[in-house]
Order: structure tokens, then sequence, then C-alpha cells
């Protein structure tokens, strides 16, 4: 047999038969993979020992810690560690990054420890609402907030400007649109708890008013008591609406607030007019208000509100 092809043929069969490194000559673009370690939670004023797990294809050269967004620490011998003297309370975000031979970067690898004692838990949220406004009438835009110990308040915003501010369930916010409104719009929803945790969602929809579409709102008018009612009796408030295309529906709310407390009576005619009796008596003094929303076939709407008083001596 031929010695020389034999001397020539092991090398190139060893080469074929690799353990996985890179063939000479050929880059290494494998990345490092590395894990974390810590304690979920720990005393203020304790340290704590963070420990990170890496392999490579090749080796490993270093590990770098984070604290935050600061690098606090790069470790180049295995065990790879990180003691850490927690001195203030609140929750810390860690990272660690490993770094090969080659200058791979793995993909971080995260954990948080909640430092002290306290409500350091942001709530949660679900911005919903339209996708697709096509209506002049109010729409409405909602907000699901949970949080551990309870949500403070939900706040509204698009862009800089702060559309409302609502401070118990359900977080909703009414809006309405016009044609001068038409486009794509993002409004963003920050959830606070009483600790001053927040967390933010965005909700993007599209304004597609149509040129030729019905936008004239309703026309509303109130019958309601210019001056004091000062007899007692039985009173009628009255209202009716118009519309160029018709109204469909009328919401009539009547709050009346007296020695009694606060009464509500609500209700809804499918008719464009109508009357609410009253009787007053001196035991009814107090202040009542009258607000009627009539909607039309378009969904358009228009609200009108009244106020008297009941002056019975």
């Amino acid at each position: 047999m031929n010695r020389s092809w034999l001397t020539l043929a092991l090398p190139l069969l060893l080469t074929a038969c690799g353990n996985g490194t890179p063939t000479p000559g050929t880059p290494d673009t494998q990345k490092p993979v590395v894990t974390l370690s810590a304690p979920e939670q720990a005393a203020l004023n304790s340290s704590v020992k963070v420990v990170a797990e890496a392999t490579d294809n090749v080796g490993v050269k270093a590990v770098r810690f984070y604290v935050g967004e600061e690098l606090v620490a790069t470790d180049t011998t295995a065990p790879y560690e990180l003691p850490l003297d927690l001195k203030q309370s609140g929750l810390l975000t860690l990272r660690a990054v490993a770094v090969d031979t080659s200058g791979n970067e793995s993909e971080p690898a995260t954990r948080t420890v909640r430092v002290g004692e306290g409500d350091f838990e942001a709530p949660m949220l679900v911005f919903s609402g339209p996708k697709s406004v096509q209506t002049t009438a109010p729409v409405e835009f909602t907000v699901s907030a949970t949080d551990d110990r309870g949500v403070a308040r939900v706040e509204f915003y698009e862009g800089g400007t702060k559309l409302a501010t609502v401070t118990q369930a359900p977080y909703v916010l009414t809006r309405s649109f016009t044609l001068a409104d038409r486009g794509q719009h993002t409004y963003r929803a920050v959830a606070y708890d009483a600790a001053g945790n927040k967390a933010e969602s965005t909700y993007t929809f599209n304004v597609a008013l149509s040129d030729n579409m019905d936008l004239e709102r309703p026309t509303l008018t109130l019958d309601v008591p210019l001056q004091a009612i000062t007899v007692p009796g039985e009173y009628k408030l009255g209202f009716s609406a118009s519309d160029n295309v018709g109204v469909v529906r009328l919401d009539v709310q009547l709050v009346a607030e007296t020695a009694r407390g606060k009464e509500v009576k609500s209700f809804t005619l499918t008719q464009s007019s109508g009357q609410l009796p009253l009787p007053v008596t001196r035991e009814l003094n107090g202040t009542y208000t009258l607000t009627v929303t009539a909607y039309d076939a378009s969904g358009n709407s228009a609200r009108q509100m009244a106020i008297f008083k009941v002056m019975i001596p």
C-alpha cells in the first residue's frame, strides 16, 4: 500500500470528524450561553452572592455583571460570581452577559431581587377600545388594571397632553371625534398604585370618518323651572330633540340632592320627546339636575343639562 497516501489521508479524516471547534480559518460566530442565579427576596443592608454559569463551544473569556443598566463587575474566572451589598430598598434588576474568546456576546440573563419590605409591585393593565372610529358619537377606551394592593388611579394621555384621570374602576376614557381628527392616534394609559409604582400601555386606533356621512348632532330643548320652586305640587319636566335624520333615543337622568341624600333616577326613551313628573313637597327641598342625551340614527349625540332648586318655605 502507498504509505505517502495514508500519511495524507489520516489528518484529512481527523479534520472531518472534528470535535465542534471552528475549522482553522473559519470565524467563530457561536454565542455563549449564560444563566444567572440570585435570591428573589433579600433584607435591606444584607449581602448576597449573584452567580452566573456560562458555556461556549470554544471558551468563555469573561462574564459581565450589571445592576440596572450599570456595569458593576467583570469576572474572568469560573465560578463567575458577584458579591452584592444591598443598601437601598426596592426592586433590583440584575443582568449577566457572557463573552467568549472570539468576542461573541451571549443574550443577557436577568433576575429581579426584592430588597427590603414594602410595595414594589407595579400594577398590571390591559388597554382596549375600537380599532376604527367611524362615528361622531362618543366612544369608550377602557383600561383593565389590577395591583396586589390596589390601583390608585389611571391617567390617559395623547402625546404629552393629559386627557383624563380616573380614580376608580371602571377606568374609562370617553371621547368624541370630528372630521379634523381623521387619521391615526395613539393613546397612553398609566396606572398607579398607592405606593407610586406605575405601569403603562399604549393603544393605537384610526379615526375614519367619511366626508359624506351624517355628522350633524341632534338639537335639544329642556323645559324646567327657571326660578326656584316655592309652591308644593306636581310639576312636569319636559324635554324634546330634533335632528336632520331622526332622533332614535333619549337618555334621561334626574339627580336630586335633598335632606334625604342623593337620589338618581335614570331611564331611556325611544322617541324624540317626553315629560318627567316631579312631585314637590317641603321635605324635598334641594338641588335638582336634569341631564338629557339625544342620539340620532348615525350615532351622533348631543347632551344638555339644567339645574333648578326647590325652596318651599
